[in-house]
């Protein structure tokens, strides 16, 4: 691993940029285009002046606030209800709300399988809760043959409790798959992102 107070600089700065960023989307008005609601998971999108995808999905779950934050933090088992995560590991611990991540994600056949390296920021606003990350360059980890390094230009988790054992989940992505695949398309399956509360639902107990 590099420097650890080189790779603290860079976190603290992107999620300088970061944080604002998903607070942003979370509050400001903004002209969200339907993309359809489907088992209850409403998705809309955007797109940003990058020319990005970026989406927001959002869905109740019928478990309790503690019990949803609990999974999503829990990034060891990403891979237990997100079918297209299949791998995620511990980079480096700051403290016990900021980290670094490593995940790979599948690709539909014939696009090669992308990986992403982020720091992840878990922060309170008021009784909500909101996980918010964004890739960081870490050297020491090269890329693998056969695989594309993608990159997260943000996500967030914004939980809400709703009552005792019933929880509102946003999540807001923007990802660019980079490689040779055209913008179009790393947009269209960044749209299809949303469905992922379906099986975070399923994982809690939630059918």
């Amino acid at each position: 691993m590099e420097g650890g107070s080189a790779l603290l600089r860079a976190c603290n700065q992107a999620v300088k940029i970061l944080q604002p960023r998903v607070l942003d989307l979370m509050t400001a008005s903004r002209e969200w285009r339907d993309l359809g609601v489907d088992k209850g998971v409403e998705t809309k999108g955007i797109l940003t002046d990058a020319g990005l995808q970026l989406i927001k999905a959002t869905g109740l779950i019928n478990q309790s606030f503690q019990r949803v934050h609990d999974e999503l933090w829990d990034y060891q088992h990403k891979t237990e209800w997100d079918d297209i995560c299949l791998e995620s590991s511990l980079v480096e611990t700051f403290d016990q709300d900021y980290r670094v991540l490593y995940q790979i994600f599948k690709c539909p056949w014939p696009i090669s399988n992308r990986d992403f390296i982020f720091v992840q920021k878990r922060s309170f606003i008021g009784e909500d809760l909101l996980i918010s990350s964004t890739s960081v360059p870490v050297e020491s980890i090269p890329e693998k043959r056969g695989m594309v390094r993608a990159d997260v230009d943000l996500t967030g988790f914004h939980l809400e409790k709703v009552e005792d054992n019933v929880s509102r989940l946003t999540y807001y992505v923007s990802v660019d798959l980079k490689g040779s695949i055209p913008l179009a398309l790393s947009n269209k399956i960044a749209g299809k992102r949303g469905v992922f509360i379906h099986k975070l639902r399923a994982r809690l107990g939630d059918k």
